[in-house]
């Protein structure tokens, strides 16, 4: 009974893809499209925009790896320590008039992300997307780990020896060195031992 379930399942499943012949006429239309050269063009400025360009503007001590797939913006703005490491899908985001300065041995976990510029938000001054943006530093330490999908907010300065735990917001500054903080917005938990 449940085989026939499935089965029936999977015809429903054929029924919604397209035939070999149906996704050839699909590329080729798709190639000989006017569309086709300017989302080459696009694609490859976003490329040069989002790996190549900052790299030439960031301030670093020569030993550092921000992974291909970080996303980093007014690189200008962003001093790296040394050996410091930047991993998958983080967002290291310094604003034009802010900076974010991380000093030596310091981590950034998977996902983490680094604001140091917000949307203003003032009712009756437009959406909020067009307002004067708020904009404050973040410096963090020497041998900090901030942990996976963290989120450090503009403003916050974090002492050395600093641990965010993974998935923890970082709304205040944390002038305690070798301490845990963790959470949503985050605390001190412990001492590191």
């Amino acid at each position: 009974m449940i085989h026939k379930k499935y089965h029936l399942h999977d015809d429903m499943v054929q029924e919604t893809q397209l035939s070999a012949k149906e996704k050839i006429i699909v590329i080729l239309k798709s190639i000989f499209s006017l569309d086709f050269p300017k989302s080459l063009i696009s694609s490859f400025a976003h490329y040069l925009f989002e790996h190549v360009y900052w790299k030439r503007e960031i301030h670093h001590q020569n030993i550092y790896r921000i992974h291909p797939k970080a996303s980093v913006r007014n690189a200008e703005n962003i001093y790296l320590g040394y050996d410091v490491r930047i991993t998958l899908n983080c967002i290291i985001w310094a604003g034009k008039n802010s900076k974010i300065v991380l000093g030596d041995n310091v981590l950034i976990g998977p996902g983490a992300q680094l604001h140091a510029t917000n949307h203003g938000y003032i009712l009756g001054e437009g959406p909020m997307t067009y307002q004067n943006r708020i904009e404050k530093d973040i410096i963090l330490g020497n041998d900090v780990w901030v942990g996976g999908n963290s989120v450090l907010t503009a403003g916050i300065e974090l002492a050395d020896g600093i641990i965010v735990a993974a998935g923890s917001t970082v709304t205040k500054s944390f002038d305690e060195k070798n301490i845990i903080i963790g959470g949503v917005p985050a605390k001190k938990i412990s001492k590191r031992k």
